[in-house]
């Protein structure tokens, strides 16, 4: 895998970006995530050999295709069609989290992702009709998706971890393409964004559900309602997700020892730590360690 520095603070950015190709995937060329720290400058114009499919976690984004910019909101999303020019319009890259994902749809008669050429051909006929509608909203089942596979491929050398990829990419997909199935919205709820922004500025520390609404201007009750609606989990159980993915890549990335990592993310021991690095992983933080850097 190709990963780059996942933070540099001198340019305002956390970024992580995977070379899928490098784990047996070429029909998917990138998987990338940015944290925006603070607006940075614009996008300049650019094209993809590929099917860029964006989704907006946090912050609002400003893209521009076939001149007309579109407004990304938490939890839109965003494409592209293979060699499309598109930049930010103009704009600066705002402060926020986005997943992106390349996808080289297969010529007719071959399958990808381990999907007969029958089973691939609606998949990527459904990708390539996607620019029809360039810009919606997203939904719980996407927001998940993209989560999912962020975590399988940080263990894709695991013992059928290329399986579970495979799997967890298809599944972006699916997800994706019934989003886009769906009707527009006729209004859009209050945002969850300074809650949001709030959990990926604190990811090392257990944040409490009040605090969460008090930055989204909610009651509690208020708050936990609408999070599971539009999020599509509880907030602790989101929170814990956000912050095991990021021990994740410093469990991989840093030789920092697995205490210290437990230590500085939160948690209360390094027990705690393995019994929630588990929990969501099917795995113990050592023998992830040693899964990702074999697999390096």
């Amino acid at each position: 895998m190709r990963p780059l520095p996942q933070h540099d603070r001198r340019e305002g950015r956390a970024i992580e970006m995977r070379d899928l190709a490098a784990v047996g995937f070429p029909e998917m060329p990138l998987f990338g995530i940015y944290h925006n720290l603070r607006a940075l400058r614009g996008l300049d114009p650019h094209r993809h050999d590929a099917i860029e499919i964006c989704f907006l976690d946090t912050g609002q984004q400003t893209y521009r295709v076939g001149g007309r910019a579109y407004v990304l909101h938490p939890g839109d999303l965003y494409v592209t069609l293979p060699d499309e020019e598109h930049d930010s319009g103009g704009q600066p890259q705002e402060r926020g989290l986005l997943r992106w994902l390349h996808v080289r749809p297969p010529p007719p008669g071959r399958g990808f992702l381990g999907l007969t050429p029958a089973q691939s051909r609606p998949l990527a006929d459904g990708l390539l009709r996607l620019g029809a509608r360039r810009c919606f909203p997203g939904t719980p089942r996407v927001r998940q998706a993209f989560l999912t596979a962020e975590q399988r491929l940080a263990a894709a050398a695991a013992p059928l971890g290329r399986q579970a990829l495979g799997n967890a990419l298809i599944e972006v997909m699916l997800a994706v393409l019934e989003a886009a199935a769906l009707p527009p919205p006729t209004g859009r709820p209050a945002s969850l964004n300074p809650a949001l922004h709030l959990i990926e500025d604190n990811l090392n520390r257990q944040l409490r559900v009040p605090e969460l609404a008090r930055a989204a201007g909610l009651s509690t009750s208020a708050f936990k309602a609408r999070f599971r609606r539009e999020i599509g989990l509880p907030p602790a159980d989101y929170v814990n997700r956000r912050r095991i993915a990021l021990a994740q890549h410093q469990l991989r990335d840093s030789r920092r020892s697995v205490t210290a990592i437990a230590l500085a993310l939160g948690f209360t021991s390094s027990q705690y730590f393995a019994t929630q690095f588990r929990r969501y992983t099917g795995q113990s933080p050592a023998r992830f360690r040693a899964g990702a850097r074999a697999g390096s």
